[in-house]
């Protein structure tokens, strides 16, 4: 697409608000501070490098890249690394393991999730930088504690076993079937259908595993990875992409195999012995750790190709070119250069860095919703329910001031999904109650009102707000007899107020009192 001001001239940025493009000559030059950012002409919002919305070269098409990927920027001393780690480590657990004592066995399990451990998390490390459309391997991932090397150990475990659940819970069917007698067991699993049936179940499992595991790499959440509605949604949002990386996988773990077999035979040819075990371990793990980096990069490469239809990241939310995810109100937030960054560090479960950059928008922008809104997110992912009470309620109040309803009460609404005892300020949930009342939207609106007397019943507008919501009520057809309960209540809990006399005159108008 050319210019829009020069058609003789290629794009060379992308305006989301106006969905136009425009030549390095036409954009506006913003300084925040020492970071300059280029600004649309026509709207003043941020543009962004047209590289960010041109499609990215098939994974397929990029073999001879792949292959080489994990030989980038000196990736071969990584190899050799791992080779000798697993040497030591490895031969150390063995040892561990032969001794036969519970110390040993301790001792073997300590230093297998050491070793597992730094594979496994650096095999996240590839997912979320190749995500990213960063296409040269991390650096060793920076590990603080024990749980740096056991989480991720433990996360593509359970991720493992989740995933291959459907035909343990089958299996586990049968043995009930059979009395829990293994014998039995033994002869039904032998027979056809149960061959067919497990056999199934396996190819389930491995068909969604590596959409499980990409979801971690990226989210570096769980939940994500063990919820098959998410995973299921994901793969049918880019099913032939996926069907291809999972070939692709495929054909990597069975040259994996074939590496094994023919080390194992090498080992015997050499008589076994110690020499002949080094020389195994060493290949064998450096080559491992060379097919789990292929098939990393190949994972979270593939979710920057997809990056549209997937919508993963915070500006891809719709196909090709797209605009932002909010309202058009909320699309300016966009100009600050810290927003971006503040979604990917959130993403990417950097919290601290997330919540710099958020509050580092609000700085320079007050009323920008979209930091305000993220963080939100901050604040959940954080469980902090004070957090999420002071963020939302500031969102809210802005939102409401901006006219955007919807956006306002999405909000509200997630704030009660994940913290249902928790009640926004009280200025709030009444500005929300009356802009909904305003919209004629008066089932919604009395239910807040209520909800606010619930959560208040000292404030002194409570009576007021339940008098509203008996109003409203009798405004919806069939809910009579609730206004009336709500209206009785008044009369018991707040006797002798000032708005009982309305109270008493409502009720009398009230069909079958």
């Amino acid at each position: 697409m050319p210019c829009l001001n020069h058609p003789q001239r290629e794009e060379s940025w992308f305006c989301p608000q106006c969905q136009v493009s425009f030549c390095n000559d036409c954009v506006d030059v913003k300084m925040y501070g020492h970071v300059k950012v280029e600004i649309c002409p026509r709207c003043k919002d941020k543009v962004l490098t047209i590289e960010r919305f041109r499609p990215a070269t098939p994974f397929w098409n990029r073999l001879p890249e792949i292959f080489r990927y994990p030989f980038e920027d000196a990736g071969w001393m990584r190899l050799l690394i791992i080779g000798v780690v697993a040497v030591f480590v490895l031969g150390l657990a063995t040892i561990g393991l032969m001794s036969g004592t519970l110390f040993g066995l301790l001792g073997a399990m300590g230093l297998y999730t050491i070793y597992y451990g730094i594979n496994i998390s650096y095999f996240y490390l590839v997912i979320s930088k190749s995500e990213a459309g960063d296409l040269k391997p991390p650096e060793w991932a920076s590990i603080s504690g024990i749980s740096d090397l056991s989480w991720p150990t433990t996360q593509f475990m359970l991720t493992t076993l989740v995933v291959f659940m459907p035909g343990l819970i089958f299996l586990f069917i049968l043995l009930g079937a059979a009395g829990f007698d293994f014998s039995q067991l033994g002869i039904w699993i032998a027979t056809p259908p149960v061959i067919l049936a497990l056999v199934l179940f396996g190819l389930l499992g491995l068909a969604i595993l590596p959409m499980g595991l990409l979801l971690i790499g990226v989210f570096r959440k769980v939940s994500y990875a063990w919820n098959p509605i998410i995973i299921f949604g994901q793969i049918m949002k880019i099913p032939k992409e996926y069907l291809a990386a999972l070939g692709f996988l495929i054909i990597l773990e069975i040259l994996s195999m074939i590496v094994w077999f023919v080390l194992r035979f090498f080992s015997i040819a050499l008589g076994g012995g110690f020499f002949a075990g080094v020389i195994k371990i060493f290949i064998n793990s450096s080559v491992n750790f060379y097919f789990m980096v292929v098939a990393g990069h190949v994972l979270g490469y593939l979710a920057y190709q997809c990056r549209f239809q997937l919508g993963w990241w915070h500006d891809t939310q719709a196909a090709s070119r797209p605009a932002m995810p909010e309202t058009v109100a909320a699309a300016r937030s966009q100009a600050h250069p810290d927003l971006v960054e503040g979604f990917r560090y959130l993403k990417q479960g950097s919290l601290d860095l997330s919540e710099s950059s958020f509050q580092a928008v609000l700085q320079a922008e007050p009323d920008n919703r979209e930091a305000l809104r993220g963080l939100v997110d901050l604040a959940k992912e954080r469980q902090d329910e004070a957090g999420v009470k002071k963020w939302a309620g500031k969102f809210l109040d802005l939102a409401l001031r901006q006219q955007d309803l919807e956006g306002a009460l999405a909000v509200y609404q997630e704030m009660g999904s994940a913290f249902p005892a928790l009640a926004l300020e009280p200025r709030a949930q009444l500005a929300l109650a009356k802009a909904l009342r305003e919209k004629e939207r008066f089932f919604e609106a009395a239910s807040l009102l209520r909800q606010f007397a619930v959560n208040f019943p000292d404030d002194p507008r409570a009576p007021k707000a339940l008098y509203q919501c008996g109003e409203l009520l009798l405004k919806q057809e069939g809910q009579a007899e609730n206004a009336r309960k709500i209206w009785e209540y008044i009369l018991q809990r707040y006797p002798g107020h000032e708005l009982t006399r309305h109270v008493e005159a409502g009720l009398k108008q009230i069909p079958g009192r």
